[in-house]
């Protein structure tokens, strides 16, 4: 495998590591994928390092370019304020990043390790543009790059979420995310990515959902790239393991009969607003159903306040970054309603199911690879099916439940389970790096 002074030793900064992982973020859903990704390379045999803008986690493999610069962080940040006050890009696209650092302050810091064998970009915007990621290469001799999809910004002009949108399988001319005399750059950043990519033989890439790979191969940059689907995995030994107690945990947490978790966002693709018009709806033609369900609302205040005054029992605990407890909060829930209009996962889902939580969700993302109809949930086409669905689950005996949520966990062990992700991956990682590792067992 190579430079064996380092091999496994996840604390080491700035030497030679068989893999650098390059992300924008190290907190939040695409920093804990990063992180996730890096301990299953660990287990798989390669050390690694993330490198990411500014470091907010506790990883201590984890480097940000600009955490040595208080003055490049803060110009940073002044940066970020005027593109959104100025440009103020339509945030149903989720438009986050308008420029990249410049190759001089991306790559003159001393976060990169000595030496890498492979590249794995998770996450770019707002970090590296495509002149720096050509350098960054050519710093250690062409190393092959893989880039693993976590939402749709890898693959377009910089939005997250396309919509309706399909300029990324052309060149994002006319891109409606953003004002019209802004339009001109974001189709020059897409044209500079695909100039980038272009010279990156053979081209690689990884999708996380069969949505996300189809709309990875239709994209510009990746048309002729070889493209794998690896799903994402939950933690058994977490989500699931609360299940034996599930009635005492009902009672502890003071819940009526019926629960429905769902995930609170203010953002438009997140679809809260078609949550609330479903539940509001039920709670007016059937008041009685509706006393006797308790909803759990994951995340911000938005539907909290939005059904305040409609609905009695809700509870809406902010966002939970323990895993314990936001596993507790699935096995008391009889139904995962997921609304989102855009979405390359959620990782809620694929928790939901894992712990035996039945999931009635819109049909995008992991929806379609991990919902079965009639066995651990439902998808949805509109409104009306949704509101359905809904009474029709809660009206469920708890025998049938317990069958689903049987079920449920079965069809997720299957299909979501750390060794079916360890082994896929492996195998991709492996086919690169044309080397054959054991697994590392540290649990």
């Amino acid at each position: 495998m190579g430079h064996a002074h380092c091999m496994l030793r996840r604390d080491v900064m700035r030497a030679d590591v068989d893999i650098l992982l390059v992300s924008t973020y190290d907190t939040d859903g695409a920093g804990k994928f990063t992180h996730q990704l890096a301990d299953t390379l660990f287990r798989l045999g390669y050390s690694s390092q993330v490198v990411c803008l500014r470091k907010r986690s506790n990883d201590p493999n984890t480097i940000g370019i600009l955490d040595a610069s208080p003055v490049h962080k803060l110009l940073y940040r002044l940066n970020e304020e005027v593109d959104r006050r100025i440009i103020n890009p339509d945030p149903g696209y989720a438009f986050i990043h308008m420029r990249a650092l410049s190759e001089k302050t991306a790559l003159r810091s001393d976060a990169w390790p000595g030496h890498c064998r492979l590249i794995i970009c998770t996450f770019l915007s707002g970090m590296l543009s495509p002149a720096s990621l050509t350098t960054l290469r050519e710093k250690y001799g062409h190393p092959p790059v893989l880039f693993y999809g976590v939402d749709m910004n890898l693959y377009t002009g910089g939005c997250h979420y396309s919509q309706e949108c399909t300029g990324y399988t052309q060149n994002c001319n006319g891109c409606p995310a953003v004002p019209k005399i802004i339009q001109k750059k974001v189709q020059k950043d897409f044209e500079g990515k695909i100039s980038c990519f272009d010279k990156i033989k053979p081209l690689m890439a990884v999708a996380s959902s069969h949505e996300q790979y189809e709309q990875m191969s239709q994209s510009s940059l990746f048309k002729n790239a070889d493209i794998s689907k690896i799903l994402m995995f939950v933690d058994s030994n977490v989500f699931g393991r609360h299940e034996s107690i599930r009635n005492d945990l009902k009672i502890k947490y003071g819940f009526k009969r019926r629960v429905i978790l769902t995930r609170s966002s203010s953002e438009p693709r997140k679809g809260c607003d078609l949550f609330v018009g479903v539940i509001a709806k039920i709670a007016k033609e059937m008041p009685s159903f509706i006393d006797e369900i308790s909803i759990i609302s994951v995340g911000d205040q938005y539907i909290a306040n939005q059904l305040r005054g409609v609905v009695k029992n809700i509870f809406s605990p902010g966002y939970i970054s323990d895993e314990d407890e936001l596993s507790k909060m699935y096995t008391v829930s009889d139904i995962f309603l997921m609304s989102s209009i855009a979405d390359s996962g959620p990782v809620m889902l694929a928790q939901s199911l894992m712990s035996g939580t039945p999931v009635i969700s819109t049909d995008v993302g992991l929806a379609r690879d991990l919902i079965f109809p009639g066995s651990n949930g439902k998808i949805v086409k509109n409104k009306k099916d949704m509101e359905l669905e809904i009474i029709t689950y809660l009206r469920k005996t708890d025998a049938e439940l317990d069958e689903i949520r049987l079920k449920t966990r079965m069809l997720a062990l299957n299909q979501l389970a750390e060794n079916v992700y360890i082994d896929k991956l492996g195998g991709l990682i492996n086919k690169i790096l044309n080397t054959e590792v054991k697994r590392i067992s540290y649990k």
